[in-house]
């Protein structure tokens, strides 16, 4: 379920990892000094190699998973109305007799499910209360907003409004470093609100460089001519926007991880007597979100 994104915002942004005995996986990025040659030497000793520019730097971070669950009485004749698409009268409430009623009810539940997930990628926290429901892992900007992430917030804050936020976003464009101006798998992601601004300025602007979804398109230009999308996620705040190279490969900068022996066969629904009207639907998951390297993560901060 969440191993294939379905419904999920995130889905198609981030690689999914699948943690075999459920231990923290270690995530880890390279980085090589910047000009790591030097002048030929015939026969290098010990001292060439210790004094030499060439230094490769090894960051690790660590993925950890959580086991979710979602319980609910679910009253079978509440739902009966829908009924009569499926079977002729309507009549038969035994959901294990009929899959299509089964799949109906299962779709009543999903999006809230995923909305749900979705924050808790997003802005989940777990020094918030209980209360919240938000507390079972740390989300993207959780993550990124902690000391010594190595996130780079970009220019000073301020709040996005039509009159500055395709300024603001060039100005992500620029923070870009050299060793990732060519990936074509770079993502703009803000809230619906800002990517509301974001399509209201570009109408207005004449700049070559932004590309509007009037074009079938949200999305600024690289510097090489290609495109970075904008992408409206529903769980991030109001402006805070983030710049990193995702997608669902290996190459990608976010990660969402999995428990192979829990995010299979997670749901059921059963009743407890036979002529029951109330089935009890369980769905067991697990779930958590990283980034590999705070060096290829940019964003805007003003919450």
């Amino acid at each position: 379920m969440i191993s294939q994104g379905v419904g999920l915002q995130w889905g198609e942004h981030m690689r999914t990892d699948v943690l075999m005995d459920g231990k923290p996986r270690e995530l880890t990025s390279v980085s090589q000094s910047e000009k790591p040659l030097m002048k030929n030497i015939k026969n290098p000793r010990s001292q060439n190699y210790e004094n030499s520019p060439a230094v490769t730097t090894f960051n690790s971070r660590y993925l950890s998973v959580e086991e979710l669950i979602f319980l609910e009485n679910y009253d079978i004749n509440e739902f009966k109305e829908t009924f009569p698409a499926y079977q002729p009268k309507g009549l038969e409430i035994d959901l294990q007799k009929n899959m299509l009623i089964t799949n109906a009810v299962l779709s009543s539940i999903m999006p809230s499910i995923m909305t749900h997930l979705n924050d808790l990628h997003t802005i989940g926290d777990k020094s918030l209360a209980e209360s919240t429901r938000l507390d079972f892992y740390d989300g993207l900007t959780t993550l990124i907003l902690k000391s010594g992430s190595g996130a780079t917030q970009v220019g000073t804050p301020a709040v996005l409004t039509t009159d500055n936020i395709i300024d603001s976003f060039f100005a992500l464009r620029k923070a870009i470093p050299p060793r990732l101006r060519n990936q074509n798998n770079l993502k703009i992601f803000c809230s619906y609100s800002d990517a509301d601004d974001f399509d209201q300025a570009a109408r207005k602007t004449q700049d070559a460089r932004v590309i509007t979804e009037l074009k079938g398109i949200r999305s600024i230009t690289s510097a090489d001519g290609s495109t970075i999308p904008v992408i409206a996620n529903q769980s991030i705040p109001k402006n805070f926007v983030i710049l990193t190279p995702c997608g669902k490969d290996k190459s990608s900068n976010l990660v969402q991880g999995v428990w192979m022996t829990k995010d299979k066969d997670s749901m059921a629904m059963y009743r407890e007597q036979r002529v029951d009207q109330i089935y009890r639907i369980a769905a067991r998951m697990s779930a958590g979100v990283q980034f590999v390297s705070g060096k290829d993560i940019f964003y805007l901060n003003n919450v």
